[in-house]
């Protein structure tokens, strides 16, 4: 699956059917490279800082889900890398899972 790139370090993935009109079913993908581990770090305990926010192991050296009404969000720290995989849909009831597993793709892409 192809995604259409949004600046330097995201992908943006729409579902087939929302083509046409303002999209309501999407992915997106955000690798970022943070000028250090500590600069990684302090973005990611900004993160998940926020409320509503899981930790999740096997993932990177750390990782969390946030999920905010028809939002699902998987952030992970893997060195000075942070991956970011969200989802915006009104039909998966639990994203968690998914999320997961893309992030983990993801990762092992890097």
């Amino acid at each position: 699956m192809e995604g259409e790139r949004e600046g330097e370090d995201k992908c943006f993935f729409a579902a087939a059917d929302t083509r046409t009109a303002p999209a309501t079913e999407y992915v997106d993908v955000a690798v970022t490279k943070h000028t250090s581990d500590a600069d990684a770090r302090v973005f990611f305990e900004a993160a998940s800082g926020r409320s509503g926010t899981e930790k999740l192991s096997g993932l990177g050296d750390a990782a969390i889900f946030t999920r905010d009404g028809d939002n699902g969000r998987v952030l992970v720290l893997k060195g000075r890398t942070s991956v970011l995989v969200a989802i915006t849909s009104k039909v998966q009831a639990d994203p968690r899972g998914a999320l997961q597993q893309l992030a983990q793709a993801v990762l092992a892409k890097i």
